[in-house]
């Protein structure tokens, strides 16, 4: 296990509970915090889980132009290229900002071959005939380059003659952006050696330690910031796979052990990249760029190396990735191989340059969110009167028995619509519905892919009735997980996908005691069927799809990872609009309703804040419900941070009395009581909808800290909020915010 991506346990279990006494707006009254909650509160709103003060310090020009030629030249950038090097340096008309890698041809501390990196236009990996690896750049005397330059940008030939590994790319000037891309069909290998990645612009925006004032902002959770620091001894960087691991070839392996005396489970998984962007940031509101992976992301990971893994430098940038090296079993041994062909992709990222109070990352997140909106891929919102709540429900679950496992009924779809219309009564009156454990033999037990409503929840008619019961108050959907299964749900051979090791693809808990450890990964063609059979019949929240890209190497009917992604755009464009629970890029524009949306990063140590880039892009797209608040550690700052991120309560809960969940496959479940929880959710909606009711359907166009634990959000529709989680009151632009209070301007 890395030391340095061990995460905060139990201080932000997914998305933290709040409590009966909050009061998260103005002119509530509140109880006086103690002397703990107080020392308490100082440290997590300094930890990494929230966003810190952005120093004012300005960022020198530290990059010269002497020997550079300049090349291009539009109304905001200039191109200029070293020809000693095959380097370049991009100059911000605006305010003469130079862009680059290293200030020299030799980096602080770098050898000539991460020298030859840091200041590449672009770079390769490849195995040779052994299987190890072998970095090449574009500058290495091992390596052949042409540059053709053209009125808009050049076309360049990278020939590594010796590894026999020949490609052309070509970048192109936009107005205040560049894009590097490979040349479609150019990559031929005629020798032993097979291309493993391939970089654009690697160490583009790097700074030495803490040379400047600045940061790297990484896709992880929510949004994640590195600000740059001097050399600390991490043991690896980030470096996550855009889109989350491909369970055909990567390790499924649960999170590793503590030393503790507790099962695995209580330790938190890293966030899945669900977004193709990095950025960089130098100086406070004064430079900055955001990198998105235009194509090829489903084979791409998101690299960010702070100052003291490897090298002294601060850098992010995109990594392609052609092959992968995995493990199969041949006479009984584990032998490493070289995947065979290479995926399928053209390589391409863009640089976008932004200057003056848009170098943020609020200014990265406005970016990303109008390109997305040029090309089609947001909507506007649902907008309703008040904001929803999402309330999923417990139907039914297996337990364990003596000798054969039975099903168990937690909540019948008449209790259901009873829980629905109590909340109703007492002002919670748009409800999002998610009815859970509804198939005949509870989802445990289920066949798979079989629609059948289970009689121990009401059947059919039941489902019809709860329905029927929610209009003018609320929404229904019935959880489906299409992509796990037990074994008892499938038939090995003919529903469960297949490995490139040529095994089933499956992945088993840490913790054998659970009811079902161990999952398999549906076939892609039975998934899309199972999906597409299943919308017909009913209206569906479908856990997995929008999240889980894997390849497929079935004999019968292949999948790679691209084709996935493109069969499962089509199912979700089909229907138009779903319910997805935290859904990757591709996914936002058919997405509705997006259930647990991250509120922190992986806590990895060198990350330094929590921001929220996902909700300042989607925010008044897509209606947005945090995790289930009543199964974590519970703090009054989780409603502030609700108002904060944008995003809706959510909950779980059942009609059953908590012991009931006991040896049952919900074990996992600690509290879901309705009663137990009824006033809480009242309150807590209450406090929450008084403000963010005024935000429906608008945009967040600035997320800034003003003072430690005081933050400022601001909305397209005019409207302003003012975060305050400090245990007394703050002052904000000329207004008092009360401590641990939100208010509205």
């Amino acid at each position: 296990m890395r030391i340095n991506k061990i995460k905060g346990i139990a201080v932000f279990l997914a998305f933290l509970a709040a409590v009966s006494s909050v009061s998260a707006l103005t002119g509530k009254e509140t109880a006086a915090p103690g002397a703990a909650e107080t020392e308490m509160n100082a440290v997590e709103i300094r930890s990494n889980r929230y966003a810190k003060v952005t120093p004012t310090e300005a960022a020198a020009n530290r990059l010269s132009l002497e020997g550079y030629e300049k090349k291009l030249e539009n109304n905001t950038l200039e191109v200029w290229f070293a020809e000693d090097n095959d380097s370049l340096r991009i100059v911000d008309k605006a305010n003469g900002y130079i862009w680059g890698g290293l200030p020299g041809e030799k980096g602080i501390g770098l050898n000539e071959g991460w020298s030859n990196f840091a200041n590449s236009v672009c770079s390769i990996e490849y195995f040779n005939a052994n299987a190890s690896e072998t970095r090449l750049s574009i500058s290495d005397r091992n390596v052949r380059a042409f540059f053709e330059w053209e009125e808009d940008g050049f076309l360049c030939t990278f020939n590594a003659n010796k590894a026999g590994i020949v490609f052309d790319f070509e970048m192109r000037l936009q107005e205040n952006a560049l894009t590097f891309r490979v040349v479609e069909d150019s990559l031929t290998e005629s020798g032993d050696a097979k291309i493993k990645s391939l970089y654009f612009m690697p160490f583009f925006g790097s700074a030495y330690q803490d040379e400047i004032n600045g940061y790297l902002l990484v896709p992880d959770g929510c949004g994640a910031l590195i600000r740059f620091s001097k050399s600390s001894s991490y043991v690896t960087g980030f470096d996550e796979r855009v889109y989350g691991v491909d369970g055909s070839i990567d390790s499924l392996a649960p999170a590793g052990t503590l030393q503790a005396n507790r099962i695995n489970e209580y330790l938190v998984e890293p966030n899945r990249v669900t977004m193709p962007v990095f950025g960089i940031a130098h100086g406070n509101e004064q430079n900055a760029f955001l990198g998105v992976i235009e194509s090829g992301a489903e084979y791409a990971a998101v690299v960010a190396s702070p100052a003291g893994v490897v090298t002294d430098y601060n850098w992010a940038t995109a990594r392609f990735n052609y092959r992968s090296l995995y493990t199969k079993i041949l006479a009984g041994n584990s032998i490493p191989v070289v995947q065979e062909k290479p995926n399928e992709m053209l390589p391409a990222v863009t640089y976008t340059f932004l200057n003056g109070s848009d170098a943020t990352y609020s200014g990265m997140a406005r970016t990303y969110r109008e390109d997305l909106s040029a090309r089609g891929e947001l909507d506007s919102e649902r907008i309703d009167e008040s904001i929803p709540l999402r309330l999923e429900i417990a139907g039914a679950t297996v337990k364990k028995g003596f000798l054969f496992n039975r099903v168990k009924t937690l909540t019948t779809s008449d209790q259901a619509a009873d829980l629905t219309a109590r909340l109703a009564k007492n002002g919670v009156s748009n409800l999002t519905v998610v009815y859970r454990g509804w198939q005949k033999g509870a989802a445990e037990k289920s066949t798979y892919g079989k629609w059948k409503a289970g009689s121990q929840i009401g059947g059919k008619r039941g489902l019809e009735k709860l329905s029927e019961s929610l209009a003018g108050k609320g929404r229904l959907y019935l959880y489906v997980d299409p992509i796990l299964a037990n074994e008892g749900q499938v038939y090995l051979s003919s529903d469960i996908a297949i490995g490139m090791e040529e095994s089933f693809i499956k992945r088993t808990a840490a913790n054998p005691d659970q009811l079902y450890p161990t999952k398999y990964f549906a076939k892609i063609s039975r998934m899309l069927s199972v999906v597409d059979k299943g919308y017909r019949e009913y209206d569906l929240a479908l856990d997995g799809i929008g999240g889980t890209l894997y390849a497929d190497y079935s004999k019968k009917k292949e999948y790679t990872r691209s084709q996935t992604l493109e069969n499962v755009v089509q199912a979700l464009q089909k229907r138009g609009t779903n319910a997805l629970y935290d859904p990757n890029a591709y996914a936002w524009k058919y997405t509705t309703e997006y259930f647990d949306i991250p509120v922190t990063n992986s806590q990895y140590q060198y990350e330094s804040d929590t921001v929220p880039f996902l909700q300042m892009v989607l925010k008044g797209s897509v209606d947005l419900y945090s995790s289930f608040v009543n199964q974590g550690y519970s703090s009054q700052s989780t409603v502030l941070k609700m108002i904060e991120y944008g995003v809706y309560p959510s909950f779980i809960t059942m009609a059953a009395d908590n012991y009931e969940l006991s040896s049952t496959a919900m074990s996992d479940y600690f509290s879901l009581c309705f009663e137990d929880w009824e006033e809480n959710m009242i309150s807590i909606y209450s406090n929450v909808n008084e403000l963010l009711r005024l935000v429906e359907g608008a945009a967040i166009t600035e997320h800034k800290v003003l003072s430690e634990g005081v933050v400022r959000v601001t909305y397209s529709n005019g409207r302003v909020f003012y975060i305050n989680y400090l245990s007394e009151d703050a002052a904000a632009d000329g207004i008092t915010v009360p401590a641990q209070q939100a208010v509205a301007k």
